[in-house]
């Protein structure tokens, strides 16, 4: 009778775990499902990330998970009650706003998301995988979206001609916007990186350093600025901080030598991408940067957007103009430099949207979900006494900020798939910090 006991327990202990796992990975992977024709491709997205909330529930009210640990108000909660704050000041929004049709689907999206930060904390998902599993689901979905987005440029475009500005709009993947794809792309980097480091056979290091050049190599097509910016803050912060800490122990070259790949990543992406542009075209890094200036269409567009979003916080501090309804304020607020029927559907900020259809309260609850997440990797840090624990929280740290560079630059808050990355960081920071308590790099 006690083996049966025992065999029940554990057996129930296996299925929990395998369970807890076939909802993360539903989670990473719901943005591939068929589009089924749809314009906005965010409405199946959205659809399948509440088919996998409701896996997670299920889950959850089937083996009766509970984290007292949710209960308890510590900072590494914040990110949790940070995100609850922000939908309860969101909520409340909804009764000052333009259009309530509007505020309710805002609010829904919302709350998908927040059941799922709901939910990988109640189900310690950060506790059902190591760390080398979950970065090797990471960098599966990495490969799908770099093969979606590079399938049309080798298949369709350079078979026939070189390839110009215009041509990356058809490298989309599975998202309807470039900048998304490349940005989604851009911030799991920082997570293959790590797992390149932490791979110890010579074929698996070479086969992910070949994911890693297509990842480069896709970000240069795309051709998205921010996305530049976020790629040359990673890769310049990384090796700056590796050399830093190499150099006293192994000596330059070696420590030069170790990380050579990242240089060869860069001058083969480099070298292709230059081979097959066109000339003087736009897409070219150099006039990409050099376009970043207020004098550029886009820059210009986007700080207008961002004055007018101040100014009416501003003028309304109280009350906003409710979640989900700037796209609407907007156009009356825009309506003299509306040309073409291209309105101002997002104020291409996240913090500034926030706060103008929030009010303050609201964008100080949006602010601390970041800046809680950091504390989290700050506090981790500093507990480590691993040095490749270290680095591996300064490699999500990485990936945090380019989110927070796309959040300021875009609208990633209503964006599937980076919320699905957003989930990402929130896990591996969770895991990253749990391990500096007892100092077990696994």
């Amino acid at each position: 009778m006690r083996g049966f006991f025992l065999h029940y327990i554990c057996l129930k202990l296996v299925m929990e775990i395998n369970l807890k796992k076939a909802y993360f990975i539903s989670l990473v992977f719901s943005f591939i499902l068929p589009r089924l024709d749809r314009v906005d491709v965010a409405i199946v997205d959205y659809m399948s990330l509440t088919v996998s909330a409701i896996l997670g529930i299920c889950i959850l009210i089937y083996f009766n998970s509970s984290n007292e640990n949710i209960k308890k108000f510590s900072y590494i909660n914040f990110p949790l009650f940070s995100f609850f704050g922000f939908f309860t000041i969101a909520l409340i929004s909804m009764f000052f706003a333009i259009n309530s049709t509007e505020s309710l689907v805002s609010i829904i999206k919302i709350s998908t998301i927040l059941i799922h930060v709901y939910l990988i904390y109640s189900l310690n998902i950060y506790k059902a995988f190591s760390l080398n599993n979950l970065l090797f689901i990471i960098s599966i979905m990495l490969f799908i979206e770099v093969f979606a987005s590079l399938y049309p440029l080798f298949s369709e475009i350079l078979p026939v001609k070189k390839f110009e500005f215009a041509d990356s709009n058809y490298m989309k993947g599975f998202t309807g916007n470039k900048n998304i794809t490349a940005a989604s792309i851009c911030l799991k980097i920082p997570f293959l990186i790590m797992l390149i480091n932490r791979s110890k056979k010579l074929f698996i290091r070479i086969l992910l350093i070949v994911v890693l050049t297509l990842s480069v190599l896709n970000l240069f097509f795309l051709s998205s600025r921010a996305v530049f910016l976020s790629l040359l803050i990673i890769f310049s912060f990384y090796l700056l901080q590796k050399l830093t800490h190499e150099v006293k122990k192994i000596g330059l070259l070696k420590s030069m030598k170790r990380y050579m790949y990242i240089l060869f990543v860069f001058l083969v992406s480099y070298y292709v991408f230059d081979k097959n542009s066109k000339g003087e075209d736009r897409s070219k890094i150099q006039n990409r940067v050099l376009s970043i200036n207020s004098s550029d269409e886009s820059t210009s567009q986007r700080l207008r957007y961002y004055k007018q979003a101040i100014k009416y916080s501003f003028q309304n501090p109280i009350m906003g103009v409710g979640i989900g309804n700037w796209r609407i304020k907007s156009i009356d607020i825009d309506k003299d430099n509306i040309y073409s029927y291209i309105i101002p559907y997002n104020t291409h900020n996240d913090f500034l949207e926030v706060l103008a259809e929030t009010n303050l309260a609201g964008f100080i609850f949006y602010l601390l979900i970041f800046i809680s997440i950091f504390m989290i990797l700050f506090k981790g840090y500093l507990n480590a006494k691993d040095l490749n624990l270290r680095d591996s929280i300064s490699l999500c740290t990485l990936a945090l900020i380019v989110y927070f560079v796309d959040a300021n630059l875009n609208f990633p808050m209503y964006r599937p798939i980076m919320q699905i990355n957003l989930l990402i960081i929130i896990t591996i920071s969770i895991f990253l910090y749990q391990n500096s308590l007892t100092d077990e790099y696994k």
